[in-house]
């Protein structure tokens, strides 16, 4: 298996110009620890939590560790994610086997760049290797639904695409999951139910919209800058 077929396409990432509060609301509205950064499509770095938490240092800010000292609030405002990022420590290549990255991968602290031909196309993290792994085990799990071996192959491409569409818009109803995939309702909410046994969605009911579907702390592309209102 190659990094392309598991990295993830669509991903949260900053611009140059986002600024110190968006960025920390992000990282925690998103429950994520780091972010690539981007200035006008070209590849900065890394930006995660160890960054923040170094900029915060008595080294930076000697007066917010001291009692009764004014904190330099207007600095910290003024402050971009091209300050805080750095370069990774290695970047992963879509043609790289998997079995030949699980060392540099499992070392890893924050997320890791999939580049080819100098461009960004994907981002990995440590828990999209155990998110593959609980997949794996998940396609496998159809004791509840009776099916032929062509049609748990048909589900469980449905099962792929199920965790795409969550993904990229983070809650959905299992009644679109339906329509769009050509699947019946109650197919469709067993697979579902599958995908959440194996702690890869959440699934919960609402009286309204009925079985919603939502993604577990996995944004889609985000666009972070001064200006967003995201």
């Amino acid at each position: 298996m190659k990094v392309k077929e598991i990295m993830r396409k669509d991903f949260v990432y900053f611009q140059a110009d986002a600024k110190m509060d968006f960025i920390v609301r992000t990282l925690a509205q998103k429950g994520i620890s780091s972010a690539p950064v981007f200035d006008r499509g070209e590849f900065l770095g890394i930006l995660g939590e160890k960054d923040l938490l170094r900029y915060f240092s008595p080294a930076h800010f000697p007066f917010l560790w001291i009692k009764d000292k004014p904190s330099p609030i207007e600095k910290m405002k003024s402050v971009t994610a091209s300050d805080l990022c750095h370069k990774p420590a290695f970047v992963l290549k879509p043609e790289d086997r998997l079995d030949e990255s699980l060392s540099k991968i499992a070392s890893a602290t924050e997320c890791i760049p999939v580049i080819d031909d100098g461009k960004v196309v994907g981002l990995l993290r440590s828990e999209d290797i155990l998110n593959f792994f609980l997949m794996e085990l998940a396609k496998g799990d159809f004791s509840s639904i009776k099916a032929s071996e062509e049609d748990s192959q048909k589900m469980g491409s449905a099962m792929d695409e199920i965790l795409r569409i969550v993904r990229k818009e983070n809650e959905v109803s299992v009644k679109r999951i339906s329509s769009e995939l050509g699947l019946s309702f109650k197919t469709a909410e067993k697979l579902c139910e599958i995908l959440a046994r194996h702690h890869l969605i959440e699934m919960h009911y609402s009286l309204l919209k009925g079985p919603l579907i939502s993604a577990l702390g996995i944004g889609p592309i985000v666009k972070a800058s001064e200006n967003s209102k995201k």
